[in-house]
């Protein structure tokens, strides 16, 4: 689930998923080496108190996502790095809390396509048209597998979707091929039901 207050989407999801190896990290470097745990301790008091599920908060999808590499051979989170780019974080803060030492931030547009475009189950398609569709509307973007894949080769480098086999990467466009193609299904729906419900206000 991507969360955004302009992003026609779900309206409930089973769990959150978030990127602990960069919260870990991004601590570490303020010289606090136990926030990873205390996150957890945090996390569990919270299942607890509300009856959510031992996982409604987890980092399961942390040993499937890429590693790139800066310019001195030091490894780096391009989610997280992209995510907390001063862009981002003015389009994607979730949540800010009072004492601003809490700060949700969504994956950019682009690493959210690329990652759910992976997995592409459940909900992912329709979260994806969603995505797509937003950037129809913001931007006039008209849509097309060549130009979807282009603008993650681009947005996504660490994707490395040079070193899929001939069968992944067709799969992936196929994918691609699909979201939009639901995109613009719910675009045409959307565009029908406000006209329906501006008839109805006449």
């Amino acid at each position: 689930m991507v969360l955004h207050r302009q992003l026609a989407c779900r309206d409930m999801t089973r769990d959150i998923d978030y990127i602990h190896r960069s919260f870990e990290a991004e601590w570490k470097a303020r010289s606090l080496s136990d926030a990873g745990p205390r996150l957890r301790t945090c996390i569990k008091a919270t299942a607890q108190a509300w009856g959510l599920g031992t996982d409604w908060m987890n980092a399961c999808a942390d040993v499937a996502l890429p590693i790139s590499r800066d310019t001195f051979g030091k490894p780096f989170d391009p989610i997280s790095y992209d995510a907390l780019s001063p862009n981002n974080v003015e389009k994607n803060t979730i949540f800010k809390s009072k004492n601003g030492m809490l700060v949700l931030v969504g994956v950019s547009w682009g690493w959210a396509v690329a990652l759910k475009l992976v997995r592409y189950e459940k909900h992912d398609p329709y979260d994806i048209a969603s995505i797509l569709r937003l950037g129809h509307q913001q931007r006039k973007v008209k849509w097309t597998r060549t130009l979807l894949e282009q603008w993650l080769r681009q947005m996504c480098i660490a994707m490395n979707y040079d070193s899929y086999t001939p069968y992944q990467m067709e799969t992936t466009r196929q994918r691609m091929r699909h979201a939009i193609a639901l995109a613009y299904e719910q675009h045409v729906y959307l565009l029908q039901h406000q006209s329906h419900v501006n008839a109805v206000s006449s």
